[in-house]
């Protein structure tokens, strides 16, 4: 088995811009397919997990500075809303940004503008430094890094 590259550390200050506006992540009202069968001689996605923790956000944020080597990189992450009404307190934002210029390269999130789902990933196919940002109000969020290898079945 090959040892993993890729490398992830914490960032502070943690780079949130208050207010600014993050692109609508289905401008044209897309509505997606559900899949109904799944194919077996398809070649089933391993990921191996280098990096996994557990955040309390409470109107803060938490930054990791993340170096690519193996791609696809793979964020996925679990919210756990720590208010009984989610619509009215509980969001997160993560936002994936270029380490030198701080440009918004993916976002994903829970409420607001990105849906109610608790189990969401943002993928990255591109190797490089990245600045990762939890930005959340009430919630615990459960965060895994990983990389994926595609197996052919055999």
């Amino acid at each position: 088995m090959t040892q993993n590259l890729n490398l992830v550390v914490p960032v502070d200050p943690v780079p949130v811009q208050p207010g600014e506006h993050l692109p609508d992540p289905n401008p044209c009202n897309v509505s997606s397919l559900p899949m109904t069968r799944v194919d077996v001689a398809k070649p089933l996605v391993e990921t191996t997990t280098f990096f996994e923790e557990q955040y309390s956000l409470v109107y803060s944020a938490r930054g990791l500075q993340v170096d690519v080597v193996d791609v696809p990189f793979v964020i996925n992450f679990t919210v756990a809303p720590r208010v009984r009404e989610p619509g009215a307190y509980s969001r997160l934002v993560v936002t994936v940004r270029d380490a030198e210029s701080l440009r918004l390269i993916a976002d994903e999130g829970y409420n607001g503008i990105y849906g109610s789902a608790r189990e969401k990933s943002i993928k990255l196919y591109s190797p490089g430094r990245y600045i990762v940002t939890l930005d959340g109000r009430f919630v615990d969020v459960r965060v895994m890094m990983g990389t994926e290898k595609v197996n052919a079945p055999g």
